[in-house]
């Protein structure tokens, strides 16, 4: 099962988060995880969460370690690793945000 959202500013606007920041900012504190800066993706033990830029706000993407695998981790899990990632980006920017399911 692949999962997808989108956090974004509570107006509805991107965070103002520079792509340069993204290997310190966007990192959950539940889980280890290695930041690839090339692919704008986590590695992590339940699969790999890429970013990517899409206007209104940040895409994440839950995927399986591999092709042919799915992400392992409940969409649960997946819903709290946005809120830590959010809750970080709130600190670095100042700005409040939310998590809109895809």
């Amino acid at each position: 099962m692949d999962l997808d959202y989108i956090l974004r500013k509570t107006d509805k606007e991107e965070f103002n988060l520079n792509c340069k920041d993204y290997g310190k900012v966007l990192r959950p504190t539940s889980i280890e995880s290695k930041w690839i800066e090339e692919k704008f993706k986590l590695e992590t033990p339940i699969g790999v969460i890429y970013f990517s830029p899409e206007p209104p706000g940040l895409q994440v993407s839950f995927r399986g370690s591999s092709d042919s695998e799915d992400y392992s981790g409940s969409k649960e899990y997946a819903k709290k690793i946005c809120q830590e990632i959010l809750e970080s980006i709130e600190i670095h920017t100042g700005e409040k945000g939310e998590i809109v399911e895809l």
